[in-house]
């Protein structure tokens, strides 16, 4: 969250200002910030999906044995 903050304010920043200078620091703070943003998101992403496919085997697992116990008990 603190990265996503920090890449709202730069561009902000960048926005309003007249001085080339600060517009290049909010820039480059700003880049690096959207950078470790979208890591981090991506990161929590991946780490659910990864969850959810686990979740998704398990049940097709389940109905696969339901459905077919019927045949393994004749």
């Amino acid at each position: 969250m603190v990265s996503t903050a920090v890449d709202g304010v730069t561009t902000l920043l960048f926005a309003l200002t007249s001085s080339y200078q600060l517009a290049l620091a909010m820039l480059l703070i700003g880049g690096i910030a959207n950078l470790a943003s979208m890591s981090i998101g991506q990161t929590i992403v991946h780490w659910s999906l990864g969850l959810s496919s686990v979740a998704l085997c398990l049940g097709t697992l389940a109905a696969g044995i339901y459905a077919l116990r019927d045949r393994w008990t004749d």
